[in-house]
């Protein structure tokens, strides 16, 4: 009983300190310039003010850096893109290069192919808590309905609950339990050593928390488990799991899998950080301009 009184108490402390910090929105991008339109047009239609959007940028094409400058061209100030060559696929890097530039205290990853209600941050900000990392979840978005919203992403109808309860009702969503919205209260640290699910499609981690495990492991290149990979270790250095799922969701576009050639080598490595007490990736943030 105490302990759960003493975490009530950490997060309504760390919920006045947090109101007004600075956020890093990090937008992880490859080739599909329609999705990262209308994902930044949803990520600037935010009812939350302080923060700054990053899109990491895995070695697209000039198309994604036109759909940039043509929404900072609009005075959004608060847009930057970071890129490296393509070499594959090598998330990890490009999204160390977005921690590097990021000037937020606390730092949200997405996927550019991932649309947000418009209290999307500010649900984050209510979840922050200090040594906690969330673990946010998605609704899935059907075929169909991904077409039909990427034919004018600009003009994108807010994504409130409400709004994807009608496309759950006409069958344009699959598993619409995303979208409840519960307080769950000392609930949410139930998993708190969890890695399963906490993927960087809808993450939140403290900067600092980044800084102290090196962020990412640029090692892994080849789809998978990047993100598993630096959960483990801000397990192993103390963070744990704050639980984000019946609160904060981001709406994900239907798009063909990837090809997962690279998936027993980066488990391999994954399984190595989560089998051990590793918490510093050996080539990360700090080696990124050097990968």
């Amino acid at each position: 009983m105490a302990s759960i009184l003493n975490t009530l108490k950490l997060s309504k402390d760390i919920g006045g300190k947090v109101k007004d910090m600075k956020v890093s929105l990090v937008i992880t991008t490859y080739n599909w310039p329609e999705a990262l339109k209308a994902s930044l047009h949803t990520a600037f239609r935010q009812s939350y003010d302080s923060y700054e959007v990053i899109v990491a940028d895995d070695g697209s094409s000039d198309a994604t850096r036109d759909v940039v400058l043509k929404i900072k061209e609009k005075a959004v100030s608060n847009l930057h893109h970071v890129w490296h060559e393509d070499r594959g696929f090598r998330a990890a890097a490009i999204r160390n290069r977005a921690i590097a530039a990021a000037t937020g205290d606390y730092v949200i990853f997405i996927d550019g192919d991932c649309l947000l209600p418009p209290t999307f941050i500010a649900d984050h900000i209510s979840l922050a808590q200090e040594g906690c990392f969330v673990a946010g979840s998605r609704v899935k978005i059907r075929s169909e309905a991904t077409r039909d919203l990427l034919n004018d992403p600009e003009n994108i109808i807010p994504l409130t609950r409400r709004a994807l309860l009608s496309f759950c009702f006409s069958r344009k969503i699959k598993r619409p339990h995303p979208l409840l919205k519960l307080p769950l209260g000392p609930l949410r640290h139930s998993r708190a050593q969890r890695w399963k699910g906490a993927v960087t499609c809808n993450m939140a981690v403290w900067r600092k928390d980044l800084i102290e495990v090196n962020g990412f492991d640029n090692a892994f290149v080849g789809w998978g488990l990047e993100d598993s990979d630096l959960v483990a270790r801000l397990l192993n250095l103390g963070v744990t799991r704050k639980e984000g799922k019946l609160y904060s969701f981001v709406a994900h576009l239907h798009h063909e899998e990837r090809a997962r050639d690279s998936e027993s080598v980066n488990r391999e490595r994954f399984e190595k950080s989560l089998l051990s007490t590793k918490v510093c990736a050996g080539s990360g943030l700090n080696e990124v301009s050097q990968v």
